[in-house]
């Protein structure tokens, strides 16, 4: 079948990511389009001729227009960082509110500067931070088209500070919104008047579904489980349970998913027919109906491509024309970029068309290869099958993990919520609008089967060593796992008979592929490496050999501090969860095999939780004293309940890691007994470790009295590379300390903006005095060394690169 909708989309693709490669360099961009169309038109055969003028010309005009929204994607605010201004606009967005945080879009009108009111039609996201519980109810109010004035502190969103970190910034420009809003107090946003918009009714009417679900599901979890499943509201799906989803690959499932919808269009379709309407006719009605369903559930990247897919084949039942879903899945593709061109770039649309269109190509086939099964079985595993395989390469691009579960999970639990959860869903709501008690009793029901299938989730979760990380793929890695998954199933699906040895071949070498992307990055490297995570207010270092051994020098943390219920977050902050997980994913950490626990304050501690609950730890080493916080007790609970072993730091010993590389224990001393007295600081581990001949001092966060033990105790060898103490606290980093070490670089760890004015002016200066050079996660983002014979080379995430 000829699909010229699908070469355009080809064609398209190619442009954008010319675009990509060559930066926007119009001159090269353009004379290799000419070289391109010529050979086309002098070496082409005729038969294919068109085909491969009408790529080139979508290519040409996608990497104009691609081009040109980029360029123009910019912000015309004339404001600057930190600046507060008057504002006015339309709240353009659904508010979400988050324990003491409110935030919407803004469509600006004016904004004041300099005493002068601009026009203007930018967006801006707001952030603000209610006071009170007052307020909290108050934020209930505010809705989509109200006209506001507020005073407004603009902010430019935040650049990722550490490595495999979430670019917040790039994610709002692809929305074209450039700054943040930030204001304290609900009594700053003025209401002017309200603009009423289709937006408003379908606000108000998914309102409407949501106040009629928490009355007939009782289940506090369960309401918010059928708000996501219903009404696409993920903010209401309880925390654990999209964890635990999304660990298992099941997260579309918690939200309005292209499958959701392609289903309730089918079983409305045999709904209409089964009450006596005709198939056109009832092609018109959904085709009505679509729009609605596509603003009530977010209108989301999926859903809209799912809406305009089968709105396209409702056009094709109601005017009796041929249906091809691929060519029609192309055109709503054309569509959605040509209105929205940075769209390409968001991972839901990616993830959304590629599994659509590997779904569409790839399932039948495979299915009919299969010689055992019920057909629907078979259609099952090998949809499940052709999803997995399409989204894995984009999974592992944006979220640098998998689990072995996933495809196993997918076909049992997928199915049963698309196929039997959803539908009673919808019923049962619906119902209770007519007849309240037939449709809670059907509610009740269904909550004890959602109940009983969140158990099996949370065993299967709960199974170990079936989550493994990837480190980030280049291109290469991509375009050979492309390669090789088309190849295997191109052999599965052609070859006569299923017992043939090329089949087997292609699938083996493109699973080792896969397992080279998990355990490639523990091959021997040229270099060992350093980093210093930025965590903030603490300490978290990640070392890993040239032979991939892997050591995590604490963990980082905050202090915690009381909340009352109203001000608790969804997903509040969690050092280890979000920054420290984060990165040893996106490094394709799979195994840490020593864990250094220097002490048990928070800021070192507190991250050190959610690594042990991730990864596999073969040893922890820990200072000497006795456990002492609520945090450091739990920590070596849940420690000890993972038969994780500990061992207290073996002062003067030396570990050898490996050749060239060594840990010398330097402190604390056992019979010191000043060691339990006062805080722990000066109780913490200190660390000499020598690799390649080059001496790295890591000393947690000791003032001087331990520095003075240091300096009586040990003939200290001029040090190479130094963490600072304490995030350089005046306590700290003495001028005898520094003095005797005499450090050629200096790490310090120390949060941007933080309460305690760390790092003292005195310490730097001590440090300045001596030739350091020093490197600070609140000045540059988290700082990388590698190390080998030749030298040392840092690099950091906010400031570039530099070596010896």
């Amino acid at each position: 079948m000829n699909r010229p909708l699908v070469k355009v989309v080809m064609g398209w693709l190619m442009g954008v990511l010319c675009v990509e490669l060559t930066g926007s360099q119009w001159l090269w961009y353009t004379c290799g389009f000419i070289v391109v169309l010529v050979s086309g038109v002098t070496f082409i055969s005729s038969e294919v001729r068109g085909s491969y003028l009408l790529i080139a010309l979508t290519w040409m005009v996608s990497g104009f227009i691609y081009s040109i929204t980029m360029l123009q994607n910019v912000s015309e605010l004339p404001i600057n960082q930190g600046e507060d201004v008057h504002v006015t606009g339309t709240i353009e967005s659904k508010p979400i509110r988050d324990g003491d945080q409110l935030r919407f879009d803004l469509q600006l009108s004016q904004i004041q500067h300099q005493s002068k009111w601009f026009h203007t039609k930018e967006r801006i996201r707001v952030v603000i931070k209610m006071e009170s519980f007052e307020q909290w109810k108050q934020s209930q109010q505010v809705q989509r088209g109200w006209v506001i004035q507020s005073r407004l502190h603009m902010e430019r969103p935040v650049l990722p500070r550490n490595p495999g970190a979430f670019h917040y910034r790039d994610y709002l420009q692809q929305q074209s919104i450039f700054w943040i809003g930030k204001g304290t107090g609900l009594h700053i946003l003025k209401q002017l008047g309200t603009e009423s918009s289709l937006m408003t009714w379908i606000d108000q009417t998914h309102q409407l579904f949501a106040d009629q679900i928490s009355q007939i599901y009782t289940d506090t979890e369960v309401q918010g489980f059928m708000k996501g499943l219903l009404l696409g509201d993920r903010y209401d799906v309880p925390m654990e349970w999209e964890e635990q989803y999304q660990t298992l690959g099941l997260v579309h499932i918690l939200s309005i998913s292209g499958f959701h919808v392609s289903l309730l269009v089918g079983a409305l379709f045999l709904l209409l027919q089964y009450v006596g309407v005709t198939r056109e006719k009832s092609a018109w009605m959904i085709l009505l109906f679509l729009p609605f369903y596509v603003l009530l559930t977010g209108a989301e990247p999926p859903i809209v491509r799912a809406g305009l897919v089968s709105g396209m084949m409702c056009l094709a039942i109601a005017w009796r024309k041929e249906r091809d879903i691929l060519s029609f899945l192309c055109l709503a593709a054309m569509i959605q970029l040509c209105l929205e061109p940075l769209l390409i770039s968001n991972p839901g649309f990616q993830l959304s068309y590629a599994v659509t269109a590997a779904l569409i190509v790839g399932t039948t086939p495979l299915a009919e290869r299969f010689p055992y099964g019920y057909k629907w079985f078979r259609y099952t595993l090998a949809g499940a099958c052709v999803a997995q395989a399409a989204s894995f390469p984009l999974l592992v691009y944006y979220f640098h993990e998998s689990s072995l579960f996933s495809l196993t999970a997918n076909v049992l639990f997928a199915p049963f919520f698309s196929v039997v959860v959803l539908p009673i869903g919808y019923g049962s709501l619906l119902v209770s609008f007519f007849i309240f008690s037939v449709g809670a009793w059907c509610a009740q029901g269904l909550t004890w089967v959602i109940q009983l299938s969140q158990n099996g989730i949370e065993w299967v979760q709960q199974v170990g060593g079936h989550l493994f990380s990837f480190a980030h793929p280049n291109g290469i890695w991509l375009l050979v796992y492309l390669l090789l998954m088309v190849g295997s199933w191109w052999t599965w699906v052609s070859v006569r008979y299923i017992y043939s040895k090329i089949p087997w071949v292609i699938s083996g070498v493109w699973i080792c592929w896969i397992g080279f992307g998990v355990w490639g990055a523990f091959w021997p490297a040229s270099h060992h490496e350093i980093t210093m995570i930025d965590v903030g207010q603490g300490d978290a270092f990640f070392i890993r050999t040239k032979s991939g051994k892997t050591i995590l020098i604490d963990g980082g943390g905050r202090l915690p501090y009381p909340q009352k219920e109203w001000q608790k977050r969804r997903n509040p902050f969690d050092v280890g969860e979000d920054v420290v997980v984060p990165f040893l994913t996106y490094q394709g950490v799979n195994q840490i095999d020593l864990l250094v626990s220097t002490h048990g304050d928070a800021d070192h501690l507190e991250g050190l939780g959610a690594v042990v609950r991730r990864f596999p730890v073969e040893t922890i080493i820990r200072n000497p004293l006795p456990t002492i916080s609520k945090l450091e007790k739990e920590w070596v609970r849940e420690v000890r309940g993972r038969d994780i072993p500990i061992q207290i730091a073996p002062m003067g010993q030396v570990w050898e890691i490996e050749s060239g590389v060594s840990i010398t224990f330097l402190y604390p001393d056992l019979r010191d007994e000043s060691l339990y007295e006062g805080t722990s600081n000066n109780a913490g581990l200190v660390l000499l470790f020598t690799i390649d001949q080059k001496h790295i001092l890591f000393t947690g966060d000791i003032e001087q009295h331990a520095e003075e033990k240091l300096l009586q105790s040990w003939n200290l060898p001029k040090i190479d590379i130094h963490k600072v103490a304490h995030h350089g606290s005046k306590t700290s980093s003495t001028e005898a300390f520094i003095h005797q070490i005499r450090p050629r670089y200096a790490l310090v760890s120390v949060g941007e903006k933080n309460l305690y004015g760390h790092p003292s002016s005195e310490v730097i200066g001590r440090l300045q005095q001596a030739g350091t050079q020093i490197y600070r996660t609140d000045q540059m983002g988290a700082v990388t060394i590698r190390i080998n014979q030749e030298g040392i080379q840092f690099s950091s995430m906010l400031q570039g690169k530099g070596s010896e």
